[in-house]
């Protein structure tokens, strides 16, 4: 039987002479440790700028169930308070109108970021505040397109008809004869086109195919002919005309700033 040449040494000059099989498993081995070396590196990073990102300073959630309702009282105190002063002055003294609401609307939202600013763990003490980082940036994600539709839906619609309330028509055509009939259509039809045209702007900005809007643009256009047309009432046209463009950009709106939130949370790591 052949004896290698690490036997041969080690029999003759007692100095051992690694085979060459030796060598590869050593060479394999100190690979190994490297290639794990740099993934634990890389994992570390992606989860510290994942982190740093969600505004942890590591990975393991800042969740205390024993402070979490003290350290919660007082902010929701804080906001129910402000909240329900800011309505009460509004109801009572400003009246329903368009700067008293973009007022009221204003001051929310103020109170809502100077708390997230005076106590910035909250956000950590949350139902998701255990979850793992991707998770929450998943999380945040959703929250991003559902706000943005409440924004661009229902509240645009508020919006827009604070925003036309003052040039809509309050009387008959002046250059025309009264009707004869009223124009029955259907009850809040005005309400559901326009947010079925908002929904679908802020869809088509979303999914990527912002030449939708003007496929959408061109069938309301379509359907509003007959009404713009009419010579002997030109007040309803431009009012028409007014509250179309108005719905428009307040959906382009919503669905650039619900695309941006997106960017934020899902940015190349």
């Amino acid at each position: 039987m052949k004896r290698t040449l690490a036997q041969i040494g080690g029999s003759g000059s007692g100095h051992v002479i690694p085979s060459r099989a030796h060598r590869r498993s050593s060479v394999g081995a100190s690979l190994n440790h490297h290639v794990r070396h740099v993934a634990h590196d890389g994992d570390a990073r992606l989860i510290e700028h994942r982190q740093r990102r969600l505004g942890q300073p590591d990975g393991r959630p800042a969740f205390r169930s024993s402070g979490f309702q003290r350290d919660t009282l007082a902010p929701l105190a804080l906001m129910a308070v402000s909240h329900f002063a800011m309505d009460y002055a509004k109801t009572r003294w400003l009246g329903d109108r368009l700067w008293s609401f973009s007022l009221d609307q204003a001051v929310h939202i103020s109170v809502l970021v100077a708390l997230a600013l005076a106590w910035p763990d909250l956000a950590r003490q949350s139902l998701w505040g255990m979850a793992p980082s991707d998770v929450q940036l998943q999380i945040y994600a959703v929250l991003s397109v559902v706000c943005g539709a409440v924004v661009g839906v229902p509240v645009g619609g508020v919006v827009i008809k604070k925003l036309v309330e003052p040039l809509a028509p309050t009387s008959a055509p002046p250059n025309g004869p009264l009707p004869t009939a009223p124009i029955i259509g259907m009850r809040s039809a005005g309400r559901y086109i326009g947010w079925l045209e908002r929904g679908l702007t802020i869809t088509f900005i979303l999914i990527g195919h912002p030449e939708g809007v003007g496929f959408l643009l061109a069938a309301k256009s379509i359907l509003r002919f007959r009404d713009v047309q009419d010579q002997t009432d030109r007040h309803q046209a431009e009012y028409i005309i007014i509250g179309t463009f108005l719905s428009f950009g307040w959906a382009l709106f919503a669905a650039l700033a619900t695309k941006a939130a997106l960017a934020h949370w899902f940015a190349p790591l």
